[in-house]
């Protein structure tokens, strides 16, 4: 295992790495409302999965070019930067968990390129399904594996310089986030059974990801 004077990787690559996640998040918001706000209908929030707001077509059947564009770009660039975060891991070997870091950026940059795709054309429908369960459990997989390291890491090497506050909040977000991406994988594969109400994945889908990006300002920059 990592001892205090063995773990000392350089900040400024957390820092950045960390930035990048939080941009990420702050660019998922930013589409997602302005794509709610161009919709050409009323969007039904609890009732409605996210990739109705970037599909070609509205549920109703109108042109929803503007919403689709908003989303495309979006998540393409929500791709773009997963990618170089997985490469700052790959680039940065003393990081702690790079390995896994880096495959978890990449399968959610993957994710975010096929949720990029209109959901509504039916040649790439798969890419866009299987985007969708890559980029939410990715987000989260990485999530929960950054709360629960930071958790370990700072009673392992900090316990003199950090307040019991502080560790049981992490100890909390570590619980939180690790119950939702559980719950994900129990939840999306029964509803495309068509077992129990569709609204449960729809209203799920939101909570996991809004959560996970809420999650991520919590984690310290030597935690990345």
């Amino acid at each position: 295992m990592f001892t205090r004077t063995e773990y000392d990787p350089p900040l400024k690559i957390q820092i950045l790495i960390k930035n990048l996640l939080i941009i990420m998040a702050y660019l998922m918001n930013m589409a997602f409302i302005l794509a709610i706000a161009c919709y050409p209908e009323k969007y039904l929030f609890f009732a409605e999965n996210i990739s109705k707001l970037g599909g070609i077509e509205s549920v109703s059947g109108s042109s929803n070019l503007t919403s689709m564009l908003i989303m495309t770009i979006g998540f393409g660039v929500c791709g773009l930067l997963t990618l170089a975060t997985g490469i700052l891991f790959i680039r940065n070997k003393e990081l702690y968990l790079w390995r896994t870091k880096a495959t978890m950026s990449f399968i959610i940059a993957l994710g975010a390129f096929c949720i990029a795709i209109p959901h509504d054309f039916s040649k790439l429908l798969i890419l866009h399904g299987t985007g969708a369960v890559l980029f939410i459990g990715g987000f989260a997989a990485l999530n929960t594996l950054l709360q629960i390291s930071s958790t370990i890491h700072k009673r392992r090497e900090h316990k003199q310089d950090i307040s019991k506050l502080d560790t049981t909040w992490d100890i909390i977000l570590s619980i939180i986030v690790s119950i939702l991406l559980v719950g994900y994988f129990i939840i999306f594969p029964i509803t495309r059974c068509n077992i129990g109400p569709a609204i449960l994945e729809q209203s799920y889908q939101k909570v996991i990801v809004f959560t996970a990006i809420l999650a991520i300002y919590f984690i310290d920059d030597q935690d990345i």
